[in-house]
């Protein structure tokens, strides 16, 4: 197996042990994540109901950190940082990133298809970004449908799509969170009264 290659021509390895982390592992410990034991997690007495909720949330969280990780692999791929520069590489890591639903992927995957001058596949890509929820990707096929890449059906359906995932998210819960966490002054202020 064809070892990666810095720029300075160093292992990849060997530069990663250097500075005491191996990063080819993270994403090998990542792809190996499993769960296997939820018997310590769950509450006595919880039931088979809160085993397998905890088990689904598990299960997500290792999603999203594995998406997490092929996305900023992914980048550094793209960008040549860290690693020797390959967009074949790169555009694997987004692609398994995007299929799991990371819209910032999704994005990243719409910005190469730009680059390499597929402007139909690259707003393809975007809509389906903008559909989840991410801001940029609406910005851009916005610009498309200006520049007339992108049909007034298709950027109606996106915007659409868009506001009823940014509908889904709003909760008073969630907006209460938002709020200590941003604004802690404001938010102890407000209770003081």
């Amino acid at each position: 197996m064809h070892e990666p290659q810095l720029k300075d021509g160093t292992s990849y390895n060997n530069k990663a042990a250097s500075i005491g982390t191996n990063v080819d592992s993270i994403s090998t410990n990542i792809n190996n994540m499993s769960i296997t034991n939820t018997e310590d997690s769950v509450p006595k007495g919880a039931g088979r109901d809160k085993e397998a909720e905890i088990t689904s949330n598990k299960k997500v969280s290792t999603s999203c950190a594995q998406n997490s990780a092929n996305h900023t692999m992914g980048r550094a791929y793209w960008k040549g940082e860290v690693v020797e520069k390959d967009q074949n590489k790169a555009i694997q890591h987004l692609k398994l990133a995007a299929i799991g639903g990371y819209e910032k992927a999704r994005h990243c995957l719409g910005d190469a298809e730009m680059c390499n001058g597929n402007i139909d596949r690259a707003m393809k890509h975007y809509m389906i970004a903008a559909k989840s929820g991410y801001d940029n990707s609406l910005k851009l096929v916005g610009a498309g449908y200006k520049a007339g890449h992108v049909t007034k059906d298709e950027y109606a359906i996106t915007l659409r799509a868009y506001q009823n995932t940014q509908d889904k998210m709003k909760s008073e819960q969630r907006t209460k969170a938002v709020d200590k966490i941003i604004y802690p002054e404001w938010h102890k202020v407000k209770n003081s009264k």
